[in-house]
Order: structure tokens, then sequence, then C-alpha cells
């Protein structure tokens, strides 16, 4: 077993295999791939930030650090999101997954990383590498078509758009940028994000400024409502309509919380998060 070492571009398709036959192929999903699902981690900036372990010449385990910063009440926190821990069914249960674990916590601390988070459906696995489960405030929309709001028409002026970049793309940034809790982002960020396979985005616009945002997935790693912008009724008013469009489909929020677990890890042990609120 070699250790574990930074992915090359040249290794790139392969690890590309082998997380497609884990995460996408082994889950009989045929229409998604690891690359376009995760453009920003794959992208040559951040390559440096995956992780892979090699047996007898051949990628068996890949884990990776997303890096950006958290706002939180103007305060901002270089925050790591931990994706696609992964092994080769060949090749588990020895430890090359905790080894890639263990490089990035390491990389985390080296580089002052403040916190770190990944989702998961084995908590156990990752509470051994000191990892915590977290349970954040969050809500789920269940039936959105039964609320009177659904079936009133928009305003006189206002109304309800398909996202398209070139007239919408700086008015969802600006409504973003305007959260309390968010995860800084580029322009470039933005519209890598909003234009993610089986990813649709519906705008409420007036007077031709974008006043809420709707974010909601179909992707397999990415369902239901997976982010909103604006005030809470505008949000609230566009979200009933688009559910009212799609024949009452139930949207929830970033899936089952059932079976997926967030988790987090405060690496640098004097960030004060107690009062920090999404």
């Amino acid at each position: 077993m070699s250790d574990p070492r930074v992915m090359t571009a040249d290794d790139l398709g392969r690890v590309t295999a082998l997380l497609d036959d884990i995460f996408r192929r082994g889950n009989q999903v045929f229409d998604q791939t690891i690359l376009t699902d995760f453009p920003l981690v794959f992208a040559p900036p951040n390559q440096h930030n995956c992780r892979v372990i090699e047996v007898a010449g051949e990628i068996v385990s890949h884990a990776a650090i997303w890096p950006c910063r958290l706002i939180v009440a103007g305060a901002s926190l270089k925050l790591g999101i931990v994706v696609l821990v992964a092994t080769h069914p060949d090749h588990r249960h020895r430890g090359f997954a905790a080894c890639l674990m263990q490089d990035l916590q390491q990389t985390m601390r080296d580089e002052q990383y403040d916190l770190g988070v990944l989702w998961t459906g084995v908590p156990e696995f990752y509470r051994k590498l000191g990892w915590e489960v977290v349970r954040p405030r969050g809500w789920i929309t269940d039936d959105l078509n039964r609320h009177e709001a659904s079936a009133q028409s928009p305003p006189l002026g206002e109304s309800v758009a398909q996202y398209d970049a070139g007239k919408h793309l700086d008015g969802i940034k600006r409504l973003h940028d305007q959260e309390p809790v968010r995860v800084a982002r580029s322009r470039s960020e933005y519209a890598a994000l909003l234009g993610l396979p089986k990813i649709h985005v519906h705008v409420l616009v007036a007077d031709g400024d974008v006043q809420a945002y709707v974010v909601f997935g179909q992707a397999v790693n990415k369902r239901g409502l997976i982010e909103y912008g604006g005030s809470p009724n505008n949000v609230a008013r566009l979200a009933t309509t688009v559910v009212a469009e799609c024949s009452g489909t139930c949207f929830c929020l970033n899936g089952s919380p059932s079976q997926t677990l967030i988790l987090g890890h405060l690496v640098n042990r004097h960030v004060n998060v107690v009062n920090a609120h999404a």
C-alpha cells in the first residue's frame, strides 16, 4: 500500500471511474458522473486537496476537501467540506479511508482551517476520527401546494421564471450575499453550482429585479429544496408556486434527515460558534 498522496491531473480519469462505480453505477444511476456533479472539487485549482491511495498501481481509495469561507454574522471562518470519501469494495476494512481522513485532517490543521463538515450515513466511522454529529435547525416543506398562497396569482408586475444565467445570476448572487449565514462564493462558483446537472432554479422577479430564488435538486446526491434566498415571505410564495406547478410534488430540505447526518470537526478550538445561528 502506498501512503496517501495528492491526486494529479493524470489520475483524474481513474478517480472518476472509481467514484462513479461506487456512488453512481453502484446505485443504478447511469446519467450522472462525479466529474460534473462536483466540478469545483475537481477543478485544477483544487486538485491538490484530493487524496488517493494506490495498491499495486491501482487507485483504490479517495477523499477530498473543498475549502471555502463560512460567513456567520460578519465573522469569516475557513471551512473545509470533506467529500467523496470512498474505497473500492475489494479493498475495504484495511484502514485506507481512515488513513486518508487523517491526512486531510492534518492538512486542515496545518493550513489553519477553523471548521470541517461532512455528510454521511455512517457517523460512527467518523466519530472515531474526532468528528461530532451536528443537528442544525432546518425546515421541511411537505405538500406546499396545500397552502392557500399557491392558488393565488402573483401580484401585478411580479412573475415566476426559470433561471436564466444572463438575466438572473447577479440578482441571485446579491440575495445570497445578503444572508447573515452563508458560504462565500465567487461569481464563477455561483454559475457552476447553479448549473449542476438535475438542478432546477426558479426566481421571483419584480420590475426586472430578482426578489427570491429557490433551488430544487433531482440528482442522486442533491434532492429536494437545497437552497433559497430572499425574504421569508417571498421565498414561501415562490416555493408554493413552483411546487403547485410541479403537480404537488413533495420536496424536502437536503433529502431525508434520517438517512444522512451532518458531522462537524472543530479544527481551531478557539473559534466560538455558540451564537452562530442559521
